[in-house]
């Protein structure tokens, strides 16, 4: 069976959210009051999710373009600026940008009354495949290039900077792959879209992570 619609399960998640029932005791009216309330609920919660997606997701997208933009201009000082940007936008824009991504869908598939469907499973693994790559590979990267680049060692911050944007793009494919699942929300029951798209994103990410190195050569 396919899951109920939006507005139904957003007024049944009303009623059992405030112990509100149909008794004599309780108008109508006021039953319709917290209708509506758990239904903008869901709104504003969609609209937050949305907005702070796009400033997560564009955000890091715009700098990857321009860092590989620079490595393939070779283009040092630009490259190294990249590295500088990251370090700084990593632990205040995408890091809480992306945990509030996620409570905010959690709290949609909590008001929408989705169960653990396919798609719900396949955006949780992924955000927690991407959020590690951030935590594990992008942010101490970025961090170690800066430092390294203050030092003098540009030639080690280079190698670094070159290894975090090639993880960049693997976490991007995931993400890609995040949204997908997001907008199709195929069921238990429709398992081979999604499957077909975890192929494709593996071969993707295997691409990528055998794909010859490039290098950085002073500006």
């Amino acid at each position: 069976t396919r899951r109920p619609g939006y507005f139904a399960a957003c007024r049944f998640r009303a009623c059992s959210f405030f112990r509100l029932n149909r008794s004599n005791s309780v108008p109508d009216t006021i039953i319709r009051k917290r209708k509506i309330i758990e239904m903008d609920l869901y709104q504003v919660a969609k609209f937050l999710h949305v907005v702070l997606a796009v400033v997560w997701l564009g955000g890091g997208f715009i700098l990857m373009l321009l860092g590989l933009r620079a490595a393939r201009a070779g283009n040092r000082d630009d490259f190294l600026t990249v590295l500088r940007l990251v370090a700084f936008a990593g632990p205040r824009i995408f890091v809480p940008g992306s945990l509030a991504v996620l409570v905010l869908g959690l709290i949609m598939v909590w008001l929408a009354g989705w169960n653990w469907d396919a798609w719900v499973v396949m955006g949780l693994a992924g955000f927690v495949a991407a959020a590690g790559i951030g935590a594990s590979k992008l942010g101490p990267a970025s961090q170690a290039a800066t430092r390294l680049a203050a030092d003098g060692r540009l030639t080690e911050a280079e190698t670094m900077g070159r290894t975090m944007l090639r993880f960049a793009k693997v976490e991007y494919v995931i993400q890609a792959a995040i949204v997908f699942a997001m907008v199709v929300k195929r069921s238990w029951s429709e398992i081979g879209t999604l499957s077909a798209l975890a192929i494709v994103a593996a071969l993707a990410i295997l691409a990528i992570l055998f794909a010859p190195k490039s290098t950085v050569n002073a500006a």
